[in-house]
């Protein structure tokens, strides 16, 4: 059972990671917590392990795109900059993985929101000072967000954990 519970939480932090892909990666960890929840006789989480869960992850989503949304209004980009901003972000974000150990993931949604709002921007604005100064901020909006999406996703981790490890 002891190296269950360590292959498992092993593959909580690889979920964990995915959230530098801007991909779900505390809903995987959700998920499989509930699997293990559903079907282990010795692993069981209560129900306000549950709400803990589930509020960490809602709160994860809304905050990584909120912060790119507020940082690209604080700094005066469009409604289609912010959308060519999220996109640019997965965008970045998938073709940063095969570098930096998959962390250039994180670099590239970072990168990919800059450069999706820069272009639609001056496409717009046909100024690269103005368009730069929007894209800043999706810029800063996009790392403020993945920096709290991440830090819920460690929250997770801390409350699962040690409630996995007793188990065991």
């Amino acid at each position: 059972m002891i190296l269950f519970i360590y292959v498992f939480i092993f593959l909580l932090f690889l979920f964990w990671a995915l959230n530098f892909l801007s991909l779900p990666g505390n809903w995987l960890m959700l998920i499989s917590l509930g699997i293990v929840d559903y079907f282990s006789q010795a692993i069981h989480f209560g129900k306000w392990y549950w709400l803990g869960f589930v509020f960490l992850a809602l709160a994860s989503e809304i905050v990584e795109w909120v912060g790119q949304y507020i940082g690209g209004k604080k700094y005066g980009l469009s409604k289609k900059g912010n959308i060519a901003a999220i996109v640019g972000a997965i965008i970045g974000s998938i073709l940063g993985v095969p570098f930096f150990f998959g962390f250039g993931a994180f670099i590239g949604a970072l990168l990919g929101a800059y450069v999706g709002s820069l272009g639609l921007e001056y496409l717009t604005e046909k100024s690269w000072e103005l368009a730069h100064q929007k894209a800043k901020g999706a810029f800063l909006g996009k790392a403020l967000g993945l920096a709290a999406k991440l830090g819920l996703g460690i929250a997770i981790l801390s409350l699962a954990i040690p409630k996995l490890l007793q188990s065991g």
